[in-house]
């Protein structure tokens, strides 16, 4: 689960990262838009993030210090022409957009609270 939203949730980056990155474990980046909705829905992108935030979502976790990849999912063929197009062109944040997509995280958080199982 790594993703601006899911950071004030389950928040790998500061609680299980660092300990890996210190073992020079490679990390791989899951759940950048924060999982697909069960049941998927009908339209363009099954994911629970809003589509508004992909382009972002996809920057801020290979943006991330040691992250070595990112597995996104796709369900659709306009979902994986995003996400080729996004890869093409990828760009990494600056300090100062991570910190500002960090914020943006905190409200949709409150609305998806622990969707992927409780904190253990």
């Amino acid at each position: 689960m790594v993703n601006f939203v899911d950071r004030h949730t389950y928040n790998f980056e500061e609680q299980v990262w660092p300990s890996a990155a210190h073992e020079n474990i490679g990390l791989i980046a899951m759940k950048v838009y924060g999982g697909a909705l069960d049941p998927p829905p009908v339209r363009l992108s099954h994911s629970k993030m809003p589509v508004e935030y992909h382009d972002a979502a996809f920057r801020y976790a290979l943006s991330l210090p040691h992250v070595s990849c990112a597995l996104i999912g796709m369900a659709t063929p306009w979902e994986l022409e995003q996400h080729l197009q996004r890869a093409r062109t990828f760009q990494p944040l600056s300090a100062v957009a991570m910190k500002r997509l960090q914020e943006t995280g905190a409200p949709l958080a409150r609305r998806w609270i622990d969707h992927l199982g409780p904190v253990a």
